[in-house]
């Protein structure tokens, strides 16, 4: 991998003695790891993933790391191709497409059952905290910490909407809205947080009014916008690296 700091940050992932973990644990913890690089921005689309940094950085034996390539290509995650190794999956512009409308439909239902259950949910004085931090981060133009806020915010809008269905479809989804954050970074508009930042207002206010509708439309209105912008990215983003 072409960032160190993941490869160092691992290296203390497994104990003293962790060669003797049976291999499928050793699998889990290496697809743990190559996921989380991709969410938080240290792995990005088309780059490689090289087996011997892998091997060396985790600590871990190669039939493991090959287990955890093949699983991680199965799910999507990556791509193998004979004589070019691995690489994070990157997406095409039907692909972005597609996950528009599916992150549309599950958001804006998760959204619509916010605002119906918010009101009987413990968890329900998160969403307006969570919505003044990322204010916070708007105004101060950090990026890292809006990303990061932005996705606890999400995802709590699908606690409050208190569905396993809706739990499942958002985690089959996930990974692949960081794949476009990741694909299309250094492309959005300048004042992409502060057009994110101002749907958010809208959508906290209409669930923690119970406005189903509001709720809904403002959600649908704000995920829209987002696959519109990425899907009219310029032709050069989508070409393999």
């Amino acid at each position: 991998m072409e960032d160190t700091h993941d490869t160092q940050a691992a290296q203390g992932g497994f104990s003293k003695g962790a060669t003797g973990r049976r291999d499928h644990s050793a699998v889990d913890y290496i697809v743990d790891r190559v996921r989380r690089a991709i969410r938080e921005g240290r792995l990005v689309p088309g780059q490689r993933l090289m087996q011997e940094e892998l091997t060396q950085g985790l600590k871990v034996s190669r039939g493991p790391v090959r287990e955890a390539l093949r699983r991680l290509a199965a799910d999507g995650v990556i791509e193998l191709a004979f004589n070019r190794g691995a690489r994070v999956r990157r997406l095409t512009h039907r692909e972005v497409v597609a996950l528009g409308e599916a992150r549309e439909a599950v958001e804006t239902m998760a959204a619509e059952l916010a605002a119906r259950r918010a009101a009987g949910s413990p968890r329900r004085e998160e969403l307006g905290i969570l919505t003044g931090r990322l204010e916070q981060a708007a105004a101060s133009e950090d990026a890292a910490a809006f990303t990061a806020l932005n996705e606890d915010y999400h995802q709590l809008i699908f606690a409050l909407a208190d569905n396993d269905v809706l739990d499942d479809l958002n985690g089959r989804l996930h990974l692949q809205v960081h794949f476009i954050q990741h694909q299309f970074r250094d492309s959005y508009p300048a004042d992409w947080m502060h057009q994110a930042q101002a749907e958010h207002r809208q959508i906290t206010a209409a669930i923690l009014a119970g406005d189903v509708i509001g709720a809904r439309e403002a959600m649908r209105a704000h995920v829209s916008r987002i696959a519109a912008t990425s899907a009219q990215m310029p032709p050069k983003f989508y070409e393999p690296i």
